[in-house]
């Protein structure tokens, strides 16, 4: 097993989800109807998704190196798993003619991504438009929704949010009312 198909040893449930999706029974991966394969070249992640009559191919940019080992595997175990997953939506896309409105985020938690974006530093229009297409109503659903759970957070400064790895961390400072965010280790 190559290093590529290791992050992806697990994603088989997320593929089953997605044909479930599009009204495919669980039996098209008894016997498989679908076959991927996946390369990096160039600084890109490729991933092609073909079934018995056609073939799609996707990429991604591979994630820069930050020097720390964990988070390097576990960014580009992300990107290319979220690859495979849009590789194969636009594939059951062509094969039904199927367009959830939502895209290829129902049923994750598209906010997730949208923050992940913002955080990496990127504007609204910008993360909308690297997120998986969803609609102009969905993607402005999206902004509505950080926007309020951004206004939750400064309302309540002192809830923590913990999540794994990073954690986004509310303080009032010395009960002055001024708000500080900043990001809290694993180890706290």
């Amino acid at each position: 097993m190559s290093e590529l198909e290791s992050y992806l040893s697990t994603i088989g449930p997320d593929l089953q989800n997605m044909t479930r999706l599009f009204g495919l029974p669980d039996s098209v991966w008894e016997h498989p109807v679908f076959s991927y394969t996946v390369r990096e070249e160039h600084g890109q992640f490729f991933c092609v998704f073909r079934d018995e009559e056609r073939e799609v191919e996707g990429h991604a940019p591979v994630p820069e190196m930050t020097g720390d080992a964990r988070l390097d595997l576990l960014h580009r175990k992300r990107v290319l798993r979220r690859l495979c997953r849009q590789t194969l939506y636009d594939l059951l896309r062509v094969r039904t003619g199927m367009h959830p409105p939502w895209g290829s985020m129902t049923g994750i938690r598209p906010t997730r991504l949208m923050v992940e974006a913002l955080e990496g530093g990127k504007t609204f229009e910008e993360a909308e438009a690297d997120l998986i297409p969803v609609g102009k109503s969905a993607a402005v659903l999206l902004r509505q929704i950080h926007s309020l759970q951004h206004d939750h957070h400064s309302l309540f400064p002192e809830i923590h949010m913990h999540m794994i790895g990073r954690a986004h961390h509310f303080t009032d400072l010395h009960g002055t009312g001024q708000m500080r965010r900043g990001i809290v280790s694993r180890a706290q």
